[in-house]
């Protein structure tokens, strides 16, 4: 059975910036997965979040980045006996598995290419018994958008990793707000 936690809900504050990334939990076939540890400040919060959940650091096996700006993964050296996958590859420990692209973790999670916020973005996307989950990191920073985003390095490239999330997808859970059902978004991102 796949399980699906929020540890931390990302924010974006813009004066004083403050960010962070969602850090969500994802379990399966006995493997504990973090996508994206952030930028908390204060890593109490994580390790508190994981013993809520009756985990440590220690037992963490993988981190997923969903791409390189430091508010998602900041906090990747908690978990020091997890492999950190990213799109260039999966690291363990100073062995490097090039090219991870479009492949399975689990077999209920898989790595899918989402480029256009950045070229190293990548989405993670979870089946469970009742839904399809997309963990997009800066896809979307929250439902909604921000429509234009302004940190995107390919405008074309974001709208179609977009419109390919919420086609696959039945629940977004984006890089710094709440999750949110796709079929709330449709019409917004294919009407324009």
């Amino acid at each position: 059975m796949t399980n699906i936690k929020i540890l931390v809900k990302g924010y974006y504050r813009p004066k004083p910036v403050k960010v962070c990334s969602t850090i969500t939990l994802v379990q399966d076939d006995n493997i504990n997965i973090i996508i994206d540890p952030g930028s908390v400040k204060n890593p109490d919060i994580i390790h508190n979040s994981l013993m809520k959940n009756g985990l440590t650091a220690e037992n963490i096996h993988c981190v997923c980045i969903t791409h390189s700006h430091i508010d998602h993964y900041k906090n990747v050296s908690l978990f020091k006996n997890a492999s950190v996958i990213d799109y260039w590859g999966e690291w363990k420990n100073d062995l490097f598995i090039e090219n991870t692209s479009n492949r399975n973790i689990t077999e209920n999670v898989s790595i899918l290419m989402t480029p256009g916020h950045s070229k190293d973005s990548i989405s993670f996307i979870i089946n469970t018994k009742d839904n399809v989950i997309a963990v997009c990191g800066d896809v979307f920073w929250f439902k909604n958008g921000p429509e234009y985003d302004s940190l995107a390095e390919d405008h074309t490239a974001l709208k179609i990793s977009r419109q390919l999330l919420i086609n696959k997808a039945d629940l977004i859970i984006p890089g710094h707000g709440a999750p949110f059902k796709t079929d709330s978004i449709k019409r917004n991102f294919t009407d324009k």
